[in-house]
């Protein structure tokens, strides 16, 4: 995995980086926390695995260094469970989750930015950077969730075509985690080799 890897592009500056830089680490999951309390979500013990040793975060920057954007991707490994493996299927007696069996895969998630302009389009190429990287690894499949009822989410999602999992069709959850004292229900999406392409060239 790559240490830290800085690059500007248009105002921006992106970086890339793994475990072996926990201080960038630390910030830019402090960012996401406080970008998803903003947002009325409180989230579970449950959600708190440490995945660092198998994840990539990427970050965008503004001209004055503030954070932008930021997102993680967790590579698959017969020794990890993906965040979608980790989540539990509703409305399933007894309690279920799915399993990824494929190991050339991987989890595509904690995706936050500002609300702002500036921040949307961070966003999307914090997307295009985390795209690129998945491109380069040759990943068969990426996936990943979202709330429906986070709306800027969903809309940059679609935009870019990341569409609903068909292998994986059951909404999931995490006992705990809420949005505005009530139980998120997520989505899990499926990312081909064509929509990462697709990314890449559209933003």
């Amino acid at each position: 995995m790559s240490h830290l890897l800085l690059t500007r592009k248009n105002s921006f500056l992106e970086s890339k980086v793994d475990f072996s830089s926990p201080e960038e680490v630390a910030e830019i999951k402090a960012f996401i926390q406080a970008i998803f309390s903003r947002k009325g979500y409180t989230k579970s013990s449950s959600t708190n695995v440490d995945l660092d040793r198998w994840s990539t975060w990427f970050c965008v920057r503004g001209e004055a260094g503030e954070i932008l954007a930021a997102m993680r991707v967790v590579e698959k490994r017969p020794y990890n469970f993906l965040p979608i493996e980790q989540a539990i299927i509703c409305d399933e007696t007894p309690l279920r989750r799915y399993a990824v069996e494929n190991y050339n895969t991987a989890d595509w998630n904690n995706v936050a930015f500002s609300n702002t302009r500036e921040g949307l389009k961070a966003a999307k190429q914090c997307f295009a950077l985390a795209a690129r990287f998945c491109i380069e690894k040759n990943y068969d499949m990426v996936y990943g969730f979202y709330d429906l009822k986070n709306p800027a989410i969903v809309k940059l999602y679609s935009k870019v075509g990341i569409l609903p999992s068909e292998i994986f069709p059951k909404l999931v959850y995490f006992p705990g985690s809420t949005l505005n004292g009530t139980n998120v229900e997520l989505t899990i999406i499926e990312i081909t080799k064509q929509t990462l392409q697709n990314i890449v060239s559209k933003i």
